[in-house]
């Protein structure tokens, strides 16, 4: 596949010219036609050497954290605001970089694309450091000549969605960890306090109360059987996170989501604004509607949007509205739902779904407050009364033993 650099003019008139790979200067105009372009110069250039062997690098079964994913991008960014070409900035991180999986992968794709491979072809070999979105988001950038923009847009996307993630982690886990830490007084108190009020007892001969004994008899169970507790507790854990992850199971799972009552709202919206952020940045860098869900599908991370998404990139492949397929589904609020039409029939979804998007994310985080300060005072209520129960049991018979004392 030969490799041509290519001049155009945009339907908006701007200048645009790249480096593409091709089957022939045919298939060239074909692409260059699907994103809109018109191609004024068309220039082969030399084919790839062949017989160049591009040794992997040792690291190509890890993966980037999301910290080195924003590094990556980040310095990218920087370089080519300093007018380097890319190689020289891969040439920069592989040297300077904040790890060193960095380092090989950066070096790597620079002996890619000394191959003749574009700088997405090249970050194609390391599929499990970049996924599709980001791999179609860099194609299109460089078919349209806008690499930087493309990067620009992506690193702020990637932005809200580790801040959505952040909500959707404090609103479910909060909850949690307050539970946690109450159990954990109780069972202080039955394996530690109890025992105490046991011994005051049977110092002056008294009987035991029958409260007394029932909380004493299970911190002694607890006790003699900790290790069978604490490992029966992890392969409940570690059974329920593996039914999760099973893709049988998982939809099931998925779907549990939507019918929370409380909750039920919050996780839509969330779907919805990953969703529309998806496609806001998708269409904005080139990729076409149908390509946009289809890469939305395989990002959203919930099987029931997904289905939905796919739903929809059937529509639009048959030149039906995207929107009717959100409208039958219940997804989605009826207000995107009709954004989301409006954009595609006035041509102008893109901004529309920014106004989306900047909408739903003040809900979220509205609804994620309101759960928060409902949920909290109903668990601290129950955890009090609880607590204040087991420790009423063990004074009041005290302070009856001390009055039989006195």
């Amino acid at each position: 596949m030969p490799d041509f650099y290519y001049e155009g003019v945009s339907r908006e008139g701007e200048k645009l010219k790249g480096q593409v790979f091709a089957d022939n200067e045919t298939d060239l105009r074909v692409k260059l036609r699907s994103q809109k372009i018109r191609p004024v110069k068309i220039k082969e250039l030399a084919p790839r050497k062949a017989g160049v062997v591009i040794k992997k690098s040792p690291h190509d079964a890890n993966t980037f954290s999301n910290e080195e994913k924003l590094f990556f991008v980040k310095e990218l960014l920087v370089m080519f605001r300093a007018n380097l070409t890319i190689t020289q900035a891969l040439d920069v991180i592989s040297a300077e970089g904040s790890t060193i999986n960095m380092k090989n992968t950066a070096s790597a794709i620079k002996g890619y694309m000394e191959t003749g491979m574009t700088f997405s072809q090249a970050l194609s070999r390391f599929p499990r450091h970049f996924d599709n979105l980001f791999l179609n988001l860099c194609a299109a950038g460089e078919l349209r000549g806008r690499l930087e923009e493309t990067l620009e847009q992506w690193l702020d996307y990637f932005k809200k969605e580790q801040e959505i993630n952040s909500i959707v982690k404090k609103t479910v886990l909060y909850p949690i960890a307050v539970t946690l830490i109450i159990l954990c007084a109780m069972v202080i108190i039955v394996v530690g306090i109890a025992p105490v009020f046991v011994h005051i007892y049977r110092s002056y001969g008294q009987e035991l109360p029958v409260s007394l004994v029932t909380v004493a008899t299970m911190g002694d169970i607890i006790k003699q059987n900790l290790l069978i507790i604490v490992g029966a507790l992890l392969l409940t854990i570690g059974f329920i996170y593996l039914l999760i992850k099973n893709k049988l199971i998982r939809p099931s799972f998925d779907n549990l989501l939507f019918n929370i009552p409380t909750l039920s709202s919050f996780f839509k919206d969330v779907y919805t604004l990953k969703t529309s952020l998806i496609l806001n940045i998708c269409i904005r860098s080139g990729i076409s509607l149908t390509r946009a869900l289809e890469l939305a599908a395989e990002r959203i991370g919930n099987h029931v949007f997904e289905e939905c998404l796919l739903r929809a990139k059937e529509a639009t492949s048959k030149s039906e509205p995207a929107s009717h397929v959100f409208a039958k589904s219940g997804l989605m609020r009826p207000m995107a739902v009709q954004i989301f039409s409006v954009g595609e029939i006035m041509g102008s979804l893109p901004d529309m779904l920014t106004e989306l998007n900047s909408h739903l994310s003040d809900e979220i985080k509205k609804l994620s407050t309101v759960f928060s300060s409902t949920i909290e005072p109903v668990i601290l209520t129950v955890g009090g009364l609880l607590i204040g129960a087991l420790l009423t049991s063990f004074f009041i018979p005290v302070f009856t033993l001390l009055s039989k004392i006195k």
